[in-house]
Order: structure tokens, then C-alpha cells, then sequence
């Protein structure tokens, strides 16, 4: 997982005083950004993270696509381009479950999982797939933020689940023709 950065030092360098960092982007047709503060105040010695909530219309089609952020505080001008892959049919592993976890997909798909769970209170929270029928395939053991995918080329039902966490963490896929 990525998380972009942005810096922008202040023009300024007294304790002091404060500036505006106005935001803006550029985005593929089809796909919106929205930040939680814009423009963002920021102060000389201290360092503001700004959430970027990224949306996708249903009409984008699987890929991976580039945007662009600029930040902008008088002459101090900051740009980062990053990639943002968009796909389809994406699963994630959350409080030791599979949240749409049992998917209907047609033949040729790929279906994509990511372990949103953080280490807490002693479970490291390491989460993995495992088919049990239908396919032979198994991903890694899956960290924070890890991703898996894994293309389903032929119809049936295939069932799996995570060794970590056996008794609630089970689904299926069903594929089509």
C-alpha cells in the first residue's frame, strides 16, 4: 500500500505564522478526488496530513490510472503523480472476515483481496486465501494492507478460506460462463 506525500515547506519561517496550502488535482475522466481540507493551514516546525477520498465510476474500466496532486502556498509549489489501480471485484479481509467475501463473477474475471486488519492485542492479524475446491491456488501470508489476486478462468464454485482465522473467515466464488 501507498500513501502519497505532499510537502510543502512554508515560505515563512517564523513560529508564528501560519500559511494556506491550496490542493487541486488532475484525474482520469471517471474518477474524483475530494480532500478532508482545502485549502490546508500549515504551520513552520509542524507537518498537516490532508485524507484524500478517491472515487470511481462505475464506468471506469479495470486498470491502472495516474493522478496528479499539486499543492500551492505563494511562490512554494509541490506536485506528486502516483497510480491508482481500480479493479472490479475486490474483497477485503476486515475484523477477521471476509466482507463480500461470497461473489457471483464470470469466467475470465479477476477477483482481488486486501487485508484491512492492524496487529492488535496480540494477533498479529495476518490473513491469507486458501481455495478448497475448485482451484489448487493459495496466496501468501497477507500483512496489513497486502494485496492478492488471483484470475478465475474457468466456471464453478470455488470455496475458500483463511488458515489464520478457520471458523470466520470462509466464502466462495462462484464463476460463471
Amino acid at each position: 500500500m501507498f500513501y502519497p506525500t505532499l510537502n510543502i515547506a512554508p515560505a515563512s519561517q517564523s513560529v508564528l505564522s501560519s500559511e494556506t496550502v491550496a490542493l487541486n488535482s488532475t484525474l482520469p475522466t471517471g474518477i474524483t478526488l475530494a480532500f478532508d481540507s482545502n485549502p490546508a493551514k500549515i504551520v513552520p516546525g509542524t507537518t498537516r496530513a490532508v485524507s484524500m477520498n478517491i472515487k470511481v465510476a462505475q464506468t471506469v474500466a479495470p486498470g491502472d490510472y495516474m493522478i496528479t496532486v499539486n499543492g500551492k502556498s505563494g511562490a512554494s509549489t509541490n506536485t506528486i503523480t502516483f497510480t491508482v489501480k481500480v479493479v472490479q471485484y475486490l474483497i477485503l479481509m476486515q475484523s477477521n472476515t471476509f466482507v463480500n467475501g461470497n461473489l457471483t463473477v464470470k469466467a475470465g474475471s479477476t477477483v482481488y483481496w486486501i487485508n484491512l486488519d492492524a496487529p492488535a492485542g496480540g494477533d498479529p492479524e495476518v490473513h491469507n486465501v486458501v481455495f478448497t475446491s475448485g482451484a489448487v491456488a493459495q496466496s501468501p501470508t497477507m500483512i496489513q494492507f497486502a494485496t492478492y489476486s488471483y484470475m478465475f478462468a474457468s466456471a464453478g464454485t470455488y470455496k475458500y478460506y483463511c488458515t489464520y482465522h478457520p471458523s470466520s473467515m470462509q466464502a466462495a466464488i462462484t464463476v460463471t460462463a
